[in-house]
């Protein structure tokens, strides 16, 4: 049996209700063998969140390769399921360098999302992209729409702003706070982001806590 039949049989018996563990594991072994990524758009596209759930898992785990179905990581994006919405940032952070500068604008306003794996996930991608990802944000996004977010995205550019991270960490504001950190963190500064520890604010001194027990200063593409 071909690796394309066994994906779609896979499939078919999820939508049919199966949502174990070994059966998503099962399907994300059978596309690394070679079937082709495609077989996943039934599961994105399904109505069921158990379905899109396992769908927007796999995904997450195919790094680059997801490219193909890109188109469906809006949607998954706007997706109910904090869980879903969480691994959608994991695809659009694998395929930062093709992603349609509306998916970046996306990704800011999850900065203040209901869920906090959701909002540090947001972060987590601002830290990891590329300055080109950055850049090509800032220059296309809509400036009015996104005005709350210009001046991080700004920081975040300007490798030197040392004094303005640490002026942005005692912000008022919580977007603010979450680019202080980001931009600590992106631009290497360890003592910076120890100082993040004791932030009242629990996204940014989690954030803090989980790059520096990672060890991931810093990765970016």
């Amino acid at each position: 049996m071909t690796a394309d039949v066994q994906a779609k049989l896979l499939v078919r018996r999820i939508l049919l209700g199966d949502y174990s563990n070994t059966l998503a594991l099962e399907l994300l072994s059978v596309i690394h063998k070679g079937a082709p990524v495609d077989s996943l758009a039934l599961l994105l596209d399904a109505d069921s969140d158990s379905v899109t759930k396992i769908g927007t898992w796999i995904l997450s785990e195919l790094g680059k390769r997801a490219e193909p179905l890109l188109p469906f990581v809006e949607r998954l994006l706007h997706h109910p399921s904090a869980y879903v919405r969480f691994f959608a940032i994991d695809v659009a952070i694998s395929c930062s360098g093709t992603l349609d500068v509306r998916l970046v604008g996306r990704i800011l306003e999850l900065f203040e999302d209901a869920d906090a794996g959701v909002r540090r996930k947001a972060m987590d991608f601002f830290f990891r992209v590329s300055p080109a990802t950055i850049a090509k944000a800032r220059v296309t996004i809509d400036a009015e729409k996104y005005s709350s977010y210009c001046r991080g995205l700004d920081l975040l550019e300007a490798p030197n702003g040392a004094d303005i991270i640490v002026e942005l960490a005692t912000s008022e504001s919580a977007i603010d706070r979450k680019f202080a950190i980001v931009a600590a963190c992106r631009f290497d500064k360890e003592e910076t982001v120890r100082d993040f520890l004791n932030s009242s604010d629990d996204d940014v001194a989690n954030f803090a806590r989980d790059v520096l027990e990672i060890g991931d200063l810093p990765t970016r593409e």
